[in-house]
């Protein structure tokens, strides 16, 4: 395909540097390639997939979906293939797209190899669409950075996307922004990447932002063109069921859980944001643990934030939860979690840990909880390594007995919630 040449855009430049403290989650929604996966596009550029027929109803602004074209530059389709190499601003698009990287990515081979880079992988189950765009280069077969990440669309009620999302945008390393024929010099500058969601309506859209230079700094999705790398190791979950608008969703990473031990303090930055470009007049209500937390400071508007910082203590040894509802100005909110461990790592503090004893460690079916008598009558919290709750009980003799045989092998916490300080032991199920 003969391409177009485009000039640059003159930018005026408002920037906010954003500290990037989940880039090192341990839960990235970014799924390996195994042998399940199947190529979805060969070697190109500008090329798409044959129709993909779902085998589950994907609920777009309210409306079935039951096919999705893969088009290699960045993005599904619903309807037609989409070979547009230079991103629009939404909602320019006629088409119903979901991108999670609208750029021109070409995968072709430069002379001489590189087999392993460059390619469009996809996977189809009975509940959802897995699409991995995996160390793919950008026009004119340029290789000297490569990006890789991925979509994935269920029918609401798939694992892979909790809360009831049913679309989620999911990065690794990202390294450029632009090809050449969208006027970019290696790989930055000229018209940006946009990454989003377009009903094709000309009306319904969120725009997660859009992308021309390599740095972590972002201003929301709908004022000026922010830094690749703020996408870096990043996972945002998103719901397209309603049939008029996106709801509130969180630019953070809320199923990683945070350890933590006494006298150790943490600072977050978490950004939040309303998909609609008219929702300016955003709310955020935090709901915070008992002990531990400090707000520093927090903003509104379009894609509000909120900076703060916890400390471990004697008195929130165990689980704590710091709780955000985020509402879009209107009658639409959306609930978020960051789950914090606080573990006693000092023997003194608190209750002694010596009076407690978890046993067989590692196990892998009965175990059994020796306490005090002091604790009959408290109630206990058994939390997988993400910090959901498995199980709760009321503690009713000094030996308390578990079943694990049932649960998936891992890390577990088991946590007595005590007014003197709460306790928490770790166990491992093999």
């Amino acid at each position: 395909m003969m391409k177009k040449l485009f000039f640059a855009l003159s930018l005026s430049l408002i920037l906010v540097s954003i500290r990037n403290s989940w880039s090192q989650s341990g839960c990235n929604c970014l799924l390996p390639v195994d042998t399940s996966f199947t190529l979805a596009i060969p070697p190109s550029d500008d090329m798409s997939s044959a129709r993909i027929d779902l085998p589950f109803s994907f609920n777009f602004y309210g409306q079935t979906a039951d096919s999705a074209y893969i088009n290699n530059n960045g993005n599904i389709s619903f309807g037609i293939s989409y070979a547009v190499f230079s991103s629009n601003l939404f909602p320019t698009s006629p088409e119903r797209i979901i991108a999670p990287f609208h750029a021109d990515v070409d995968t072709r081979d430069t002379a001489g190899g590189l087999a392993d880079h460059g390619k469009v992988y996809y996977k189809l189950t009975p509940s959802a669409l897995i699409v991995k765009w995996e160390n793919v280069g950008y026009y004119d077969r340029q290789f000297d950075k490569l990006n890789t990440f991925q979509l994935i669309i269920t029918n609401g009620s798939d694992s892979l996307i909790p809360n009831g999302n049913n679309v989620a945008f999911c990065y690794g390393d990202m390294q450029w922004t632009t090809g050449e024929a969208s006027a970019g010099t290696n790989g930055f500058g000229g018209i940006p990447a946009t990454a989003g969601i377009c009903r094709g309506n000309g009306v319904d859209y969120f725009q997660l932002g859009t992308f021309d230079h390599p740095d972590t700094v972002y201003d929301g999705g709908y004022v000026t063109a922010d830094g690749i790398n703020f996408l870096d190791n990043r996972n945002i979950l998103i719901n397209t069921s309603l049939s008029t608008e996106i709801p509130p969703v969180a630019l953070d990473d809320y199923c990683d859980t945070t350890f933590i031990v006494v006298n150790q303090m943490e600072e977050f930055i978490d950004y939040f944001m309303t998909p609609e470009i008219s929702e300016t007049n955003s709310t955020v209500t935090i709901t915070p643990p008992s002990s531990g937390f400090n707000l520093i400071n927090s903003t509104g508007g379009h894609s509000p934030m909120v900076n703060y910082s916890f400390i471990g203590t004697s008195f929130n040894i165990g689980l704590n939860h710091i709780e955000f509802d985020v509402g879009d100005g209107g009658a639409i909110v959306s609930h978020f979690e960051r789950v914090i461990i606080v573990i006693d790592n000092t023997g003194t503090e608190g209750v002694d840990q010596a009076q407690h004893t978890l046993y067989p460690n590692p196990s892998n079916g009965l175990v059994t909880l020796q306490v005090p008598a002091s604790l009959v009558g408290e109630k206990m919290v058994l939390t997988d390594a993400l910090g959901k709750q498995i199980q709760t009980s009321i503690i009713q003799s000094q030996t308390e007995q578990f079943n694990l045989t049932t649960l998936d092998r891992g890390i577990y916490f088991i946590t007595i919630l005590n007014g003197q300080g709460n306790i928490t032991k770790k166990l491992l199920k093999q």
